[in-house]
């Protein structure tokens, strides 16, 4: 058994997962977190960002975009980014006009100075894990961990439903959108900072009774909720209703 674990991609190396690598950084400091993950090595990598009248005609719609999100306040950008409705690919475009107007670091050049988690970590790095094995693990687990990509378009991913329907008690991101899908600290465990994840983590290893019943919770709220079939059911509804 696991004290506490995250599998998947540590986000090393992609500019989209910045804040997880951090997040999983500290944890490890932090924790006796063990991780199963497979990182590759970072290349230095350039890129230009020149306007291309090819490409613009290829991919009118992604021109556009870029050109109305310049014309936005930094304020404005923000809000635009955390409606539900900004897909992962305009919620990209959007970050990165925001790292531009505040001159922070350009894609692919954030990780040159970093190195790899399972580098600094190796003996609590694991190779990753598919299938049964996978879920075993997670399984086997007290606790999971969960970060989301950096852009807010991305909400309860793949491993909240997984984790939580193999009965581990997840301690994930983005609590205030996480309540469409689950109770905070009731169903999962949610955390605004990692200090937050660290304290709340460091609190119910101290209160397993605590601990289990906020696992059960959310394993009994996604086998009920948050099926396939449930899902299907839902999609062709929304159809349904544009036909």
């Amino acid at each position: 058994e696991v004290d506490i674990g995250f599998l998947g991609s540590t986000g090393f190396g992609c500019d989209q997962h910045r804040q997880r690598y951090l997040a999983l950084l500290e944890m490890m400091k932090e924790t006796e977190m063990e991780i199963w993950t497979n990182e590759t090595v970072q290349k230095n990598k350039k890129f230009r960002k020149e306007f291309s009248f090819i490409k613009a005609l290829k991919k009118p719609v992604k021109y556009l975009s870029k050109s109305t999100l310049s014309t936005l306040s930094v304020r404005e950008l923000d809000q635009v980014r955390r409606s539900r409705f900004i897909n992962w690919k305009i919620a990209k475009y959007i970050d990165e006009e925001i790292m531009d107007r505040k001159g922070e670091i350009k894609r692919g050049q954030f990780y040159l100075d970093k190195e790899r988690i399972t580098d600094q970590f190796p003996g609590r790095c694991h190779d990753p894990l598919f299938g049964p094995e996978y879920f075993s693990q997670i399984q086997q687990c007290r606790f999971v961990f969960n970060k989301h990509r950096d852009e807010l378009a991305d909400v309860a991913n793949i491993r909240v439903f997984e984790v939580t329907g193999m009965g581990s008690c997840l301690i994930t991101d983005r609590g205030q959108e996480m309540k469409r899908f689950f109770a905070p600290d009731k169903e999962v465990v949610t955390y605004e900072s990692v200090d937050e994840a660290i304290e709340k983590f460091r609190y119910l290893s101290l209160h397993e009774k605590e601990r289990i019943e906020i696992a059960q919770a959310g394993r009994a709220r996604t086998l009920t909720d948050h099926t396939v079939s449930n899902r299907c059911r839902e999609i062709q509804e929304v159809f349904s209703g544009l036909i």
